[in-house]
């Protein structure tokens, strides 16, 4: 047995305290063991000993690689925190979200229940309407009693009678026009009902949202419509001007049509600007919102109404807008009145032709 190759192995496997105090024992115990056995019982101790210190040296090693993944385990158990929080960031942004679903569908819920004052108006306008009618039943029998009073004056009363015959006429043609859009007011009106039931049922709770909305819906209705009539009016103003300069010059000039449009626009306070669109340049007009493609050309082709289309289709495409397409021409012949009305797109139109003073929407 070589004590310093043992000493040496210990110190490897316990330390140097331990690995002393082990060399010191086995010294003694060898020269025990040298008395009491054989050299060869002695050498399969010494191989026991080394046995268990090689079993020391991996069992060190061991844990130094549990020790490893306790570390990875660790910097997991980090990366599940932080994507914990991000989830929870992402959970507020959802919650946030819900809660402007909620305001929505409560201004929709007002928005349904103005609709229904207003069918009730209609109905009680309808019942005036009728009262109308009634009244003038009665002054028809009246007027028939003045008659047999006054048969002097038959051929008078007959021609008024004819008269108020036409306008009960005309009174009965409104009041047909006035049922039929009753009746498609009470389908929809109906059918807005059995909505409603269905959405009170599935989301009582967003009722105050739904009404707020129909309040903003109502107000851009009514902006619209007063924006419609303040463009039809603008054009009508435009088309006359264009009448009223042809006929005083006779203006054939292209370009002096369209800096007469040009400038009547901007009077009316639209934004006038030229773009390319659909590989050729346009007139752009803007206003409130409403954007606007104008072609202005002498005499009105074909290929005027087809570019119009063209540019119409990329100006969606780039600003993701459809916007209203004018065609302004001093001539529009026949030919071309019925490619525009036959448009994929409607087309307004003005012309300042001699004679022609309106504007025909088409």
């Amino acid at each position: 047995m070589d004590p310093i190759q043992i000493y040496e192995e210990l110190k490897v496997a316990f330390g140097e305290t331990q690995a002393r105090v082990l060399t010191k024992h086995l010294s003694e115990i060898y020269e025990k063991v040298s008395q009491l056995a054989s050299k060869e019982d002695f050498h399969k101790l010494q191989n026991v000993v080394y046995e268990l210190a090689q079993a020391q040296r991996r069992t060190e090693q061991r844990v130094e690689e549990l020790a490893e993944a306790q570390r990875r385990t660790e910097q997991r158990v980090e990366e599940l925190a932080e994507a914990q929080r991000r989830t929870e960031q992402r959970v507020e942004e959802l919650a946030e979200a819900q809660r402007r679903t909620e305001q929505r569908v409560e201004e929709l819920a007002e928005a349904q229940r103005r609709t229904e004052q207003r069918v009730e108006e209609l109905a009680e306008a309808q019942r005036r309407t009728e009262q109308m009618v009634y009244e003038l039943a009665e002054a028809q029998k009246k007027t028939e009693a003045r008659l047999d009073r006054l048969e002097q004056r038959v051929e008078e009363l007959a021609e008024a009678q004819r008269r108020t015959e036409q306008m009960v006429y005309e009174l009965a043609e409104a009041q047909k026009k006035t049922e039929a859009r009753l009746d498609r007011l009470e389908q929809r009106v109906e059918e807005l009902a059995e909505a409603q039931r269905r959405t009170e049922q599935m989301v009582y709770e967003l009722a105050e949202a739904q009404r707020r909305t129909e309040q903003r819906v109502e107000e851009l209705t009514e902006g619209q419509k007063r924006l419609e009539e303040t463009v039809q009016t603008g054009f009508k103003k435009v088309s006359k001007q264009i009448s009223a300069l042809g006929s005083r010059w006779g203006i054939k000039n292209e370009a002096m049509l369209r800096k007469t449009i040009s400038s009547l626009a901007k009077e009316f306070g639209y934004s006038v600007s030229k773009g390319f669109y659909g590989n050729r340049e346009v007139d752009i007009i803007i206003h409130n919102g409403i954007h606007i493609l104008l072609e202005v050309t002498s005499s009105a082709l074909k290929k005027d109404v087809k570019n119009l289309n063209l540019s119409a289709e990329d100006y969606q495409k780039k600003h993701n807008i459809e916007p209203r397409l004018v065609l302004a021409a001093v001539y529009i012949s026949p030919t071309v009145m019925r490619e525009i009305t036959e448009s994929p797109r409607r087309i307004e139109v003005f012309s300042g032709d001699e004679g022609d003073e309106e504007v025909f929407i088409l």
